[in-house]
Parts: structure tokens; C-alpha cells; sequence
């Protein structure tokens, strides 16, 4: 890895936690989560979190860490509040001072007392599931909220919070593009500085997913899903920032820690379903933890951390699998295929350097730079924001480039 990533890489780091504890189970979500659960499972498992952020804090590799965002997500992060009183005293020698904290919620978890004690804790960002407000929409999502419960939510977030994001579906059956617009306004208009807006797919094992294969639901055509996309160009055109595919954000808010997942950036995850990334060996180490609540409490149940040494071993003892064959083609993949969807685009002299190779554009990429649908500028290739919709077909294309 070059001096120049390893710097970025040190600069950069983050934290993500998994809380995957819901009151309900959205039919379209296939996330690790649970609604079956009780106060001794959140006690157990906020309790296995902290003994595992405190060997790593304590490790040789994490001693020195200073983390540059961190993002509690799930679940429902929201439905917690003191519980993570703990977790806070652990990070608090270990949070940069920009250091951009998140928490994941639901319109119907935002009460004054709870966003003042998110606030104690550090807390300086809240990302919102919001989904939509047309109430036809919000039924078909199976949302525990309606449409002036979340626009009631959100002024009373920005009472508190300046950095609010929240997350808009599309293409969820019936849906036009005026309710589409509809709920993009909505948004501005609330004053919402950040918007993540999501293409509503039907995940294999969830209740949507059944209701379509039973001929309950009807697919939405890809012409009508692009028309919304577009819409969505159209509307949030002017002072939005067009960050990545599915991220706009006003000036001053884009999302620090997405960026690290954007940018090849390094990032501890704890919790069941948790993925992380972590700077070890050539192409780093990727790994998940397993899904399913149960298993990863009983995973961490005899947890002995006196003979644990090393990074491999601790997630390992935990029950993570690790992602033991990559290779630099797999970390190119990986790297293009998330870059090309932002508009800070690809690294193409920093990948030639460090892979010791030239960038040959083949037939079909040479075609998309000539006709204006990808720029290379200054070491650096884009796509066009209209092309990011088909990033992976055009990530193929650049692999070969550099594979040539």
C-alpha cells in the first residue's frame, strides 16, 4: 500500500455498531434485527459490545486508533438512550475531535428527553427512517408512523440537532412520480440537510418478498424506476450535492462516515450482522460477525481474553467469518465499484502506482470518455451523475483497464 493510503487510512477510521433490536419487523427489511427480545437480551448484548470495543481499545492496533466517525445503526439504535452510557465512557479517549456520531431512528422513537440525552452522550448526527410520507406508501411499508408523526419528528430533531439525515424509499408498488416529488420537497421544505434515497427491492426470506411471489405485488417497471432516479436529479438540483448514487446532501453535510465505506477507509464493526474492514496485510481484512442474535450472544458468552493476541484470533473467538482469500484484484473491485458511485470518482494514477501498472482504457470505456459519459481529470475518473445507476457494468469495464 502506498504512503499515501496508509496516511489516508491513519487520518480515517471508523466505528459501526450494530443495535438490532426493532419493535416491529418492517415486510421489505432483511437487515440483521429482532422484535423477540428481552430487557436481559439488550443487557446481555450491550454488555458482550463493550468487552469487545475494550479488548480492541486495548490492543495494539486499536490503542493508538482515534475514531473519525461513528455510526450506530440497525435495528433501531433509537430505542436506546442510557444504554449506551457505557460504550461512551470506553470511546472517550478514542473520539477524534470532528469526530461525526450518528444513531439510527424511527419518527415514532423522538421524544425532547431522549434527543437531550443522545446529545450528552456526543451524539451530533441522526439519520431517520422516514421511508415516505404518502400514507398509501407507508402502509404498503408496513411503517409504524404516519406522514405528519414524521414531519412533527423531524422540526423537533432540528430543535436539537443541526445534522439530520433521513432515508426516502422509491419504487414501492403504485407509487407516481408526483408523490415521488412530492416527498423529495417535503423534505427541503422540513429543511432536511441530508437525504439517502433507496430503490425499494424485494430481498429473498422477507414478507414483501413472499407477497410478490404470490402475485399480491406487482414489480415495478425499470423504466419507471429510472424516471424516478431522474426525478430525483431534477428535484434536488441547485445547492444539493449529488455525493454518490443513493446521497445528497446540502453544503456542510455530507456524511463523514460514508465516506469510509465510499473510499476503501478502514472501520471496526461490532454486533450481530456487523460488518468491518480493519487495516491488516496487503489488502486489509474483511469480516462479518453472524446474524442471528442468539448466536452471536452464545459466540461471545465464554470470551477469555488473556490468551487473544491478535485481531484474527479475537474475531474468530467471537464467532466473525473472515474473508480469508482476497486478493488485490478482489480489493480493486472493491474500490472502483464503491468510487465510481460518488462523485469523487476513482484513484487512477494512486491505483497505478500502487499496482505497478498502466491505465488502458478498452473499446467501450474509451466510447463512454469520448462521448462525455466518463471524465478523467487530473489522475482522477468520474462517472457522469446520470450514469451512476449503472456503476457496475462500467466498474467491470475500468477493471479491465488496469488488468489489461
Amino acid at each position: 500500500m502506498s504512503a499515501d493510503l496508509v496516511s489516508q487510512v491513519q487520518q480515517r477510521f471508523g466505528l459501526y455498531l450494530h443495535i438490532p433490536f426493532c419493535r416491529s419487523i418492517c415486510h421489505y427489511c432483511d437487515f440483521a434485527k429482532t422484535a423477540n427480545f428481552t430487557q436481559d437480551h439488550v443487557t446481555a448484548y450491550m454488555d458482550l459490545l463493550e468487552r469487545q470495543l475494550d479488548w480492541f481499545l486495548n490492543s495494539e492496533q486499536g490503542a493508538r486508533q482515534k475514531f473519525t466517525s461513528i455510526f450506530l445503526g440497525g435495528g433501531t439504535p433509537g430505542m436506546l438512550s442510557r444504554e449506551y452510557e457505557g460504550i461512551f465512557r470506553k470511546l472517550k479517549n478514542h473520539i477524534a475531535p470532528d469526530c461525526e456520531i450518528s444513531i439510527e431512528t424511527n419518527p415514532e422513537d423522538i421524544q425532547p428527553d431522549i434527543l437531550a440525552q443522545w446529545h450528552d452522550l456526543g451524539i451530533n448526527r441522526i439519520s431517520m427512517g422516514v421511508q415516505t410520507f404518502q400514507e398509501r406508501g407507508l402502509e404498503v411499508l408496513t411503517r409504524n408512523h404516519g406522514s405528519i408523526k414524521a414531519q412533527r419528528a423531524i422540526e423537533e430533531v432540528l430543535k436539537v440537532f443541526s445534522n439530520l439525515n433521513i432515508d426516502l424509499i422509491y419504487g414501492w408498488p403504485d407509487q407516481s412520480v408526483q408523490q415521488w416529488r412530492q416527498d423529495l420537497e417535503q423534505a427541503a421544505v422540513l429543511g432536511v440537510p441530508h437525504l439517502s434515497l433507496y430503490n425499494l427491492t424485494y430481498e429473498a426470506g422477507t414478507p414483501l418478498n413472499r407477497k410478490k411471489d404470490r402475485g399480491m405485488l406487482q414489480d415495478v417497471a425499470d423504466e419507471h424506476l429510472e424516471s424516478l432516479y431522474q426525478t430525483a436529479m431534477m428535484t434536488l438540483s441547485g445547492p444539493w450535492i449529488h455525493d454518490e448514487v443513493s446521497n445528497w446532501s446540502l453544503p456542510g453535510f455530507s456524511c463523514k462516515h460514508n465516506w469510509l465505506y465510499w473510499q476503501d477507509s478502514h472501520y471496526l464493526g461490532l454486533g450481530c450482522g456487523a460488518h468491518g474492514y480493519l487495516p491488516v496485510g496487503e489488502v486489509g481484512l474483511r469480516y462479518a460477525f453472524p446474524k442471528q442474535l442468539r448466536t452471536y450472544l452464545r459466540a461471545g458468552e465464554g470470551f477469555v481474553d488473556a490468551d487473544i493476541t491478535s485481531l484474527e484470533e479475537f474475531l474468530i473467538s467471537h464467532g466473525a467469518s473472515i474473508d480469508e482469500g482476497r486478493t488485490l484484484s478482489d480489493w480493486l473491485l472493491e474500490l472502483i465499484g464503491c468510487s465510481l458511485r460518488s462523485r469523487k470518482g476513482v484513484p487512477v494514477n494512486e491505483i497505478e502506482k500502487l499496482l505497478k501498472c498502466k491505465f488502458e482504457p478498452g473499446k467501450i470505456l474509451q466510447t463512454g470518455i469520448d462521448m462525455g459519459l466518463v471524465k478523467l481529470e487530473k489522475g482522477q475518473l468520474y462517472l457522469e451523475p446520470s450514469e451512476w445507476f449503472r456503476e457496475t457494468s462500467w466498474a467491470t469495464e475500468l477493471v479491465m483497464a488496469f488488468e489489461s
